[in-house]
């Protein structure tokens, strides 16, 4: 009896809420005086109207937890100088040169037979940068011998075979104006060894990228190189001339970067044109996860005065060598961890095989405010005019194996700025206009909800100000009716119903 008294007071409530409700439909369900197919053709009505509402507010919450931002453009036509000139990193594609190699091994104090043995073992260094065949016993041997004259770290033994960057940079113009090669270029460390960068900050921590307020071929900088060609090419990239680096003045290059090698003989335009991408402070107020991205004092780095996806990776790099080899390659200086000589060699190439691709990149996620670079390159062969030496110049490079490249903003840039898709009190908002469209529902639908099921549900079962029947006859609620006649004054109509068997008291 109790559990069916129980089941009466809920059909009861839901009765009293389907009636008085805003929902649409609800009424109609219960309705006494519809018939059985026309609740149910309301029921179908009612289902079909929650499901439409629902999928809407579900996509609109995906969208809002997957991708809650989206960029817009402010202008295609922003000032030139309102991003730093892009740093560029030169690379002897030739890490080794024969005529180095002679000249190198000539001042060492050698044994009998080590002569020999070392201009045969030398190339294997390349083993730092890409994959080549080594011989083990061949490196034990050949660093006991470069130990014995001081050649304890692999950068120093390279700089002494390799191309420096007094004799790869012949002529370097900025913005029009001839100016020292090596007072804008400093060597730097990159995946491919040893490098010449401009406007890289290096290890330099009081740094300022250079701007420039010109467009043009005739701006920006113009570099000719002499790649010092020979017969036997110890190459990092299977290619002969230099490697040419677009990357952020900021930022380790090697990684996230444009890269194109220019051949001997020829002249490169590199046409770049800049975007900015700025947030607005909803972007920032975000967790990271929602934005997809950082800012730089959210992840600082241990090696690193900014933070960049390179950066970032640079450093995950070497703590994985570090933690495969138990030292680091010669390339990652900014580590304070032993650095690798040449018997880790082997142990380099089975990292750069089984681990290098594996690299987990969600570690270095992208960063929120970015300037990024997008280059496109012409090219033509070289001749006396194009190579526009200066007479002090002139006869250090020939013209068949000279290089000429230059890079300059072929324009204006784009600027982009990145806002929220919606804010929370939008999402409010379009969910409560689905539901409202849909089902005529409000907050006040919601209160209407908690109270029936609360407190009215209370009422009905007993429990809170149940009212006293006035006699132990059943009787039927009475509804009551307020009119106004024209007066103003209120006419209280009680209307009851002839077969009810419930009366109240008023």
């Amino acid at each position: 009896m109790k559990r069916r008294r129980t089941l009466d007071v809920i059909k009861k409530t839901f009765k009293d809420f389907s009636v008085n409700t805003s929902i649409h439909c609800m009424k109609y369900v219960v309705d006494d005086e519809c018939s059985f197919w026309e609740k149910v053709f309301w029921a179908a009505v009612l289902c079909c109207v929650s499901w439409a509402a629902l999928s809407l507010a579900v996509l609109h919450l995906k969208r809002y937890s997957q991708e809650p931002t989206w960029s817009t453009i402010i202008t295609e036509h922003a000032p030139v100088n309102i991003i730093p000139f892009p740093a560029v990193t030169i690379c002897n594609t030739n890490r080794i040169l024969e005529s180095k190699i002679d000249s190198f091994i000539s001042k060492l104090e050698l044994e009998d037979g080590e002569e020999e043995f070392l201009k045969k073992a030398l190339p294997q260094l390349i083993g730092f940068i890409r994959s080549v065949k080594y011989n083990t016993t061949s490196l034990i041997r050949m660093k006991k011998i470069l130990d014995r004259n001081d050649y304890l770290h692999t950068d120093l033994i390279l700089r002494k075979i390799g191309q420096t960057c007094k004799e790869m940079l012949i002529q370097c113009e900025w913005n029009g104006e001839l100016t020292k090669c090596l007072d804008i270029f400093e060597e730097s460390y990159t995946l491919d060894g040893l490098c010449c960068s401009y406007n890289y900050y290096g290890s330099r921590f009081s740094f300022k990228p250079n701007y420039t307020a010109y467009t043009g071929w005739k701006s920006g900088l113009t570099v000719t190189i002499n790649p010092m060609l020979q017969k036997v090419h110890h190459s990092s990239t299977y290619a002969t001339g230099v490697k040419v680096t677009i990357h952020n003045s900021l930022e380790f290059p090697g990684f996230e970067t444009t890269s194109k090698v220019v051949s001997a003989g020829h002249t490169f335009m590199f046409q770049i044109a800049g975007t900015k991408l700025i947030n607005s402070q909803d972007v920032k107020d975000l967790t990271i996860d929602q934005r997809q991205c950082v800012y730089a004092a959210e992840r600082p780095l241990e090696h690193h005065n900014y933070y960049y996806i390179s950066n970032c990776m640079a450093e995950l790099h070497a703590k994985n060598f570090e933690d495969v080899c138990g030292c680091v390659p010669f390339y990652y200086a900014f580590s304070t961890k032993p650095k690798c000589n040449i018997t880790k060699i082997p142990c380099i190439q089975r990292y750069r095989k089984d681990y290098g691709k594996a690299l987990n990149h969600m570690a270095c996620p992208a960063r929120c405010e970015s300037i990024l670079y997008r280059v496109y390159t012409a090219y033509s062969s070289l001749n006396n005019v194009s190579l526009a030496l200066s007479e002090e110049n002139e006869r250090k490079v020939p013209v068949k194996s000279g290089i000429r490249v230059n890079i300059f903003f072929i324009g204006t840039h784009t600027l982009l700025s990145r806002t929220v898709y919606t804010s929370p009190l939008q999402l409010l908002s379009s969910i409560g206009g689905i539901y409202g469209l849909y089902l005529g529902c409000s907050f006040i639908t919601i209160l209407e909800i908690i109270y029936y099921c609360t407190l009215r549900f209370l009422v009905n079962l007993g429990w809170l100000g149940r009212t006293r029947m006035r006699d132990k006859g059943k009787w039927n609620h009475c509804s009551r009716e307020f009119q106004t006649d024209r007066k103003g004054k209120e006419i209280h109509v009680i209307k009851w119903n002839v077969n009810s068997l419930y009366s109240h008291e008023y």
